[in-house]
């Protein structure tokens, strides 16, 4: 699977029946992961994103379908972070 779309999208691990603390403190970790690996890779990546989303497309390496689930999250990593 795309490096991408793992990195965004990694399951979460969660205890059966957390109590309402533990599910807040497992969230907010959880988002606060997210933003740092987000943050990361805004920092790290250079060039145009559209022509690397569609050279990884053409090359086989992702679906369109991946690419689009990809710009959405990313979008919305934006919104929310910025």
């Amino acid at each position: 699977m795309n490096p991408l779309f793992n990195m965004f999208n990694r399951p979460q691990q969660s205890q059966p029946n957390p109590s309402p603390a533990d599910y807040l403190t497992q969230r907010f970790g959880n988002i606060q992961n997210m933003k740092n690996n987000f943050d990361r890779f805004r920092q790290n990546f250079s060039g145009d994103p559209k022509q690397a989303a569609q050279n990884m497309i053409n090359s086989g390496q992702i679906s369109q379908d991946q690419a689009n689930q990809i710009a959405s999250m990313v979008n919305t990593f934006f919104k929310f972070f910025h």
